[in-house]
């Protein structure tokens, strides 16, 4: 059963893990409004430059911790030994990457994004606000694996009313590519240091070479996987950058950006659930489905499917509301396909969680890099004939394409077992209703396209899981 606790703890990691990078979703309104288009699509760029930095910083070692540390939570010497050697491990390859980068990153920086956005000074706050990043992901990765919910919650709180405040201030004051960049780095900065010092009071500094080899023998595959999968999603707004301009940058990141809200849920939800699935693999040992996992999968795909739904309803009514220039409007007629990419996560889950759990890690590589190449070749072609549109295209065959990939490697070694009308048919059905509504209805109102939408897979949904609510109506508890 799910408990109440579950959905607390769903709740925190939801609202906490979503605050940090969320911030640049609360701050749409006042970046887009202050901002020429130019420079908010700059700063776009910039902020895909964070992520990647974020990924490299630490060379991924920080991604170790989702193993070892839950495999050592109750053996207190080991976990201590395990913590300090991955500290030290992630300071010093930090260093390393810092001081390369900055010698070798104007050429590429400026190659890359055009000159007039120069490395020193936007490229080397870009790189360390995702040195500092990648530290605080790794403490609140750690909050989670000791099931720490509340701290882990007001940790980020903190950084995101920092953000904000520093953020909003800047912006009305300073009205160029400096302002939002300080606003993101400064809070971050103090994000490090107080992660630092929450991890030297709990840990030392130690090293253990074997723990060392384990660390980046495990996370080196995750690291590829991490890069392709910046890649496949920012890649597209590089070759935006290439082939039309910065102001379609921006039209194009706030379509992506009508995701994040789903983005941010999913992944809150994710976060509390995955460690219950661990755990019955942990006591049945069995490389297959079972019932009781199966009970979150299902779930997990309800609530994605309605989630779409909704936030689908909500945007045009949002937008327009929030977002003051007319240029921006474009992005209604993307985010809901976009928004599709997300309706198969359950399916996807399901076929991934087994590859981290059960060591196989070492397919994620080649997952990764035939969705790079998907992304790329696709991206460079279709945005070049089609553009935003094309771009659009690409995305969404790409997700389709990682999660065949990730069921072929997954299959050799687990069996699977589920509801495929749960898994496929409702994420199906819906992408269905969405293509349909999109395409041969446009001359009616968009905002009772999608309530005609939401009020059918509702029903589709009432249905299907006709059982199990009425097992919650009973027992008043999620399943």
């Amino acid at each position: 059963m799910i408990s109440k606790k579950l959905i607390t703890s769903t709740l925190l990691y939801t609202l906490g893990g979503a605050l940090p990078m969320l911030s640049g979703l609360v701050l749409l309104p006042v970046l887009i409004a202050n901002l020429p288009e130019t420079v908010y699509g700059s700063f776009t760029l910039l902020q895909m430059v964070i992520l990647f930095f974020s990924v490299i910083g630490v060379l991924n070692t920080d991604t170790s911790m989702q193993l070892y540390a839950f495999e050592y939570k109750n053996d207190k010497d080991r976990l201590a030994q395990f913590m300090g050697t991955l500290l030290t491990t992630m300071l010093a390859t930090g260093l390393i990457v810092v001081a390369i980068v900055s010698l070798i990153g104007p050429f590429l920086f400026e190659s890359i994004l055009g000159k007039d956005i120069p490395f020193y000074p936007f490229g080397l706050l870009a790189l360390a606000a995702g040195f500092f990043y990648a530290f605080f992901k790794a403490y609140t990765t750690f909050l989670i694996i000791q099931e720490r919910a509340w701290i882990f919650f007001w940790l980020n709180v903190l950084v995101f009313g920092i953000t904000l405040g520093l953020s909003y201030w800047l912006v009305n004051v300073q009205k160029d590519l400096m302002a939002p960049m300080i606003g993101r780095v400064f809070p971050l900065l103090l994000a490090f240091i107080l992660v630092l010092i929450l991890f030297l009071r709990q840990f030392s500094f130690s090293w253990d070479r074997k723990l060392v080899q384990n660390i980046f023998v495990f996370s080196f595959p995750i690291l590829l996987h991490s890069l392709i999968l910046w890649l496949v999603g920012n890649v597209h707004g590089l070759i935006i950058n290439k082939n039309m301009d910065k102001v379609d940058v921006g039209v194009f990141d706030l379509a992506v950006k009508c995701s994040l809200a789903l983005e941010f849920l999913l992944t809150g939800l994710a976060n509390a659930v995955f460690p219950k699935i661990f755990n019955i693999w942990s006591r049945t040992s069995n490389a297959s489905s079972s019932q009781e996992e199966n009970r979150y999968h299902h779930v997990f795909t309800l609530i994605t499917i309605l989630s779409i739904a909704a936030l689908n309803l909500a945007l045009p009514i949002g937008v327009m509301l929030l977002v003051k220039k007319a240029v921006y409007f474009d992005a209604l007629i993307y985010a809901p396909f976009i928004l599709l990419g997300f309706a198969f996560r359950g399916l996807y889950n399901a076929y991934n969680l087994p590859i981290t759990y059960f060591k196989q890690t070492k397919v994620l590589p080649r997952i990764a890099f035939a969705m790079g190449v998907s992304q790329l070749v696709l991206g460079i072609l279709l945005i070049r004939y089609f553009g935003l549109p094309g771009a659009v295209a690409a995305i969404l065959f790409t997700r389709f394409l990682q999660i065949a990939l990730t069921w072929y490697h997954a299959r050799k070694f687990f069996k699977f077992k589920f509801n495929n009308i749960k898994m496929v048919g409702l994420p199906v059905l819906y992408a269905v209703f969405v293509v349909v509504g999109e395409l041969f209805f446009t001359e009616i109102n968009k905002i009772l396209i999608y309530a005609v939408e939401f009020i059918l897979i509702s029903v589709f949904i009432v249905i299907v899981f006709y059982p199990e609510i009425k097992n919650i109506i009973r027992t008043k508890k999620l399943i």
